[in-house]
């Protein structure tokens, strides 16, 4: 069949109609596409144009689990519809926290998701020099959740190498102690005996 083909979006509610090749990319981010807010427990469905706010250009959580969409791309490795998101809110919804404790950085160290967090990091990255105002790129990495977490915690407790090593890489604080849990990064990875974690964070004092 020809790529070139015009086929229309399976979507209720849209009418583009899009060449063959591209339908793919257009399914995955029409703003009519159904998608689940990011609670692992029953998540309620919304068309992608609702959790950006009907135009408003800015994340919505839901009523209900007081999560959103973002968390459930994080979770399934959505990479072309995480991009959407940041560029659709401004890269304003990159630093939202969910009912739950939870924040996009978090919750990308957490499930050891390393290609979802070199995005949030570069997106960030940008956002610091281009909007200081907006977002510090320190501050950023080493947030402390309500929940008493930070990405590097989140990445030690789960045994993320990977992830740890690349937030180590920008600025995660080793001896950061959250006002929470009284704990820091190397704390965690003593008591859960992740020894080779532990090797990772003192070695980043030496550099």
């Amino acid at each position: 069949k020809c790529p070139k083909r015009l086929v229309s979006c399976k979507h209720g509610g849209c009418c583009e109609v899009i060449q063959a090749f591209a339908i793919q990319d257009h399914i995955k981010t029409c703003i009519h596409r159904p998608l689940p807010c990011g609670s692992h427990f029953n998540p309620c469905m919304r068309q992608l144009y609702e959790w950006i706010g009907n135009g408003k250009k800015e994340m919505r959580n839901c009523e209900l689990h007081g999560s959103n969409v973002m968390f459930w791309a994080i979770d399934s490795n959505e990479m072309l519809l995480m991009k959407f998101l940041l560029n659709e809110t401004h890269n304003s919804c990159i630093k939202i926290e969910s009912n739950s404790g939870d924040n996009p950085l978090c919750r990308a160290s957490r499930i050891g998701n390393k290609d979802m967090l070199l995005l949030l990091l570069s997106q960030a990255q940008y956002l610091s020099v281009t909007k200081p105002e907006l977002l510090n790129l320190f501050s950023f990495v080493n947030h402390e959740t309500s929940r008493g977490y930070t990405a590097l915690i989140e990445a030690v407790r789960h045994g993320h190498v990977g992830v740890v090593k690349l937030l180590l890489q920008n600025y995660a604080r080793v001896d950061y102690i959250t006002k929470l849990h009284r704990r820091s990064a190397l704390d965690w990875a003593i008591s859960l005996k992740h020894t080779h974690l532990m090797k990772v964070l003192l070695d980043s004092f030496k550099t």
